[in-house]
């Protein structure tokens, strides 16, 4: 009843709509059914990201139209209890145009063309960068400031793996501001054996390149990511 009184009446932000978003949550609390408000958040979250997408041209390297690319990407699934705290934030990540592409697209300089350069191959469960857009759970490089990349790999809990070179360029694409806050580390793109991937931004360019994974860089953070996709 009070989602449905939220509905007739959408212009009411008072005390009345308050209480019955409360009403609506402990209904839904007893039920086992999601936040309703956390759903309208995932999707005015999906849109905005989404949207990043294809102001940057996306749809046109795939030769389809904005709304058919729209619809061929994922949506945000629920946030699972255990990722609460850990990894909070969701992210849209496309795979389909080439990485060097998507650099290019989103201002980013690449510099890891020619480069032996892969999915980490001593992932413990071998997680391999599907070629197909998908979504995941991060935590924006937050958790494990200023360490070394070759620790946090094996820090992580079985649910999550390092972020990639896609995960890097997306999370900076979405949110171009993240390199303010700290630049990536990118775990899970190998460079060689004793290297991996980051992106940080230099004289104001984005850039993404490798640097060894032994060494703790003030300022850096690694990114992590949930690891189902």
């Amino acid at each position: 009843m009070a989602m449905e009184r939220l509905k007739i009446y959408p212009e009411n932000k008072g005390p009345i709509r308050q209480f019955g978003l409360s009403l609506a949550k402990a209904v839904l609390a007893v039920t086992g059914v999601r936040d309703p408000e956390l759903k309208i958040q995932d999707k005015s979250e999906w849109e905005r990201q989404a949207s990043r997408f294809t102001e940057l041209g996306f749809h046109n390297e795939l030769k389809l139209t904005k709304e058919e690319y729209l619809a061929s990407l994922p949506k945000f699934e629920s946030q699972p209890k255990e990722y609460k705290g850990t990894l909070d934030t969701p992210l849209l990540v496309e795979t389909r145009v080439p990485i060097q592409r998507q650099a290019k697209l989103a201002g980013i300089d690449y510099l890891l063309t020619g480069l032996d350069k892969k999915d980490w191959p001593d992932d413990p469960k071998q997680y391999k960068t599907p070629d197909v857009p998908y979504t995941t759970w991060t935590d924006e490089g937050a958790r494990f400031m200023n360490r070394r990349v070759q620790d946090v790999r094996q820090e992580l809990a079985s649910f999550e793996r390092g972020g990639t070179e896609f995960d890097g360029v997306a999370s900076y694409i979405v949110k171009p501001q993240i390199l303010e806050e700290r630049f990536l580390d990118l775990p899970g793109t190998a460079v060689g054996s004793a290297f991996a991937a980051y992106l940080n931004r230099w004289h104001g360019q984005a850039e993404l390149l490798h640097r060894s994974i032994a060494y703790a860089v003030p300022g850096f953070g690694s990114l992590v990511c949930r690891r189902k996709i």
